[in-house]
């Protein structure tokens, strides 16, 4: 450790989100990153986010809260049933964690802070006993600031990453469905072979397992998020020259009524390009649409090095700096004790 007892076996992520959007966004990351085996501890700044996280419904493993308002013997009892493993999830206020030493913690999550002592507290709960870990920081735009203020007084580098994509989501979802199949009691699958040898006959083998885990993993529907923002309905796309642009104005590339839809753009690291959010519904047909030669439009599988952010659509005129030196990237860590490579792999577009 350092001198302001920073743990070093910790990643320091970063995401931004909308505080609207964070319960969902802070379901999926759960999946991807600590799964339904790893130990994880949410930090609130009050009583009441912690009871309302403690009963997000995307939360998908079992919860529980602790708070100034728990009397201690409860408390105890939360921490005993935490250490043991009796539940997964931790959701506890800054006041009530002090003094929390629990040592094999996969992910710790919080929110962006300009108390330097805070955050290392609270990403000191994980990277413990000879273990790594991952503590992701959430932030608004507007935020930007106190999470450059936190890399400089604690010496640290936030990596910006998005949030978890699909690709993720059901590449983990899929583990573990598998996992869970681990503990079956299998004495009752002999009842059950009458009605597979019909699915089978009727779907297929791979089709008929595929969508049994699917049903087992709760994974009804995915909803693509911005890569950059992560509201929901959105797609990210990167608008890419051949060579270093110096002005990039999308009115001139694109329809205005395309231009009208696209939210969040932002520089990609080299001035070769710019990335943004559209709806869902329109990025097939602009695709569809793309037909100029100089200039490459596709759909990035993870969030792309970004130099910039614009104030605006239009022009890269107006523009600030973004929160981050590094800005980027995907999931390239994964679940503790080596469960998960990730990487995201980049999709072609239309030119």
């Amino acid at each position: 450790m350092n001198s302001l007892n920073l743990v070093t076996t910790v990643e320091h992520l970063a995401i931004q989100c909308h505080c609207s959007q964070r319960p969902a966004v802070i379901g999926d990351v759960l999946h991807v990153c600590s799964g339904s085996e790893g130990r994880a501890i949410i930090f609130c700044e009050t009583k009441r986010n912690v009871t309302e996280m403690a009963m997000n419904l995307h939360i998908k493993q079992n919860a529980q809260c602790l708070h100034g308002d728990i009397a201690q013997s409860q408390r105890e009892i939360t921490l005993k049933g935490f250490r043991e493993g009796s539940f997964k999830v931790l959701v506890a206020t800054n006041v009530a964690a002090r003094g929390l030493d629990i040592p094999e913690v996969d992910l710790v999550i919080q929110s962006s802070s300009q108390n330097i002592e805070s955050y290392i507290h609270h990403s000191g709960r994980t990277g413990r006993a000879g273990r790594t870990g991952i503590c992701i920081c959430f932030y608004q735009p507007r935020e930007r600031g106190q999470l450059r203020y936190v890399e400089q007084k604690a010496g640290i580098t936030f990596k910006c990453v998005a949030v978890p994509s699909t690709i993720y989501l059901v590449k983990s979802k899929s583990m573990d469905a598998i996992s869970s199949l681990a503990s079956f009691f299998y004495a009752a699958v002999d009842f059950f072979q009458p009605s597979a040898q019909i699915l089978i006959e009727e779907k297929g083998a791979v089709d008929a397992l595929a969508a049994a885990l699917a049903h087992i993993s709760g994974a009804s529907s995915f909803e693509p998020r911005s890569l950059i923002t992560s509201d929901k309905g959105f797609v990210t796309m990167n608008l890419e020259s051949l060579e270093e642009i110096q002005d990039v104005k999308l009115n001139r590339k694109l329809s205005s009524n395309a231009v009208s839809q696209i939210t969040r753009m932002c520089l990609l690291k080299g001035n070769v390009g710019v990335c943004f959010g559209v709806p869902t519904t329109k990025s097939e047909r602009l695709q569809a649409e793309w037909h100029d030669s100089d200039w490459i439009l596709s759909v990035p599988a993870k969030l792309p090095e970004i130099e910039d952010y614009y104030d605006g659509n239009t022009s890269s005129n107006s523009r600030q700096r973004s929160c981050l030196s590094n800005g980027q990237s995907g999931w390239s860590s994964g679940r503790q004790n080596g469960q998960r490579s990730r990487s995201g792999s980049r999709q072609g577009g239309k030119r």
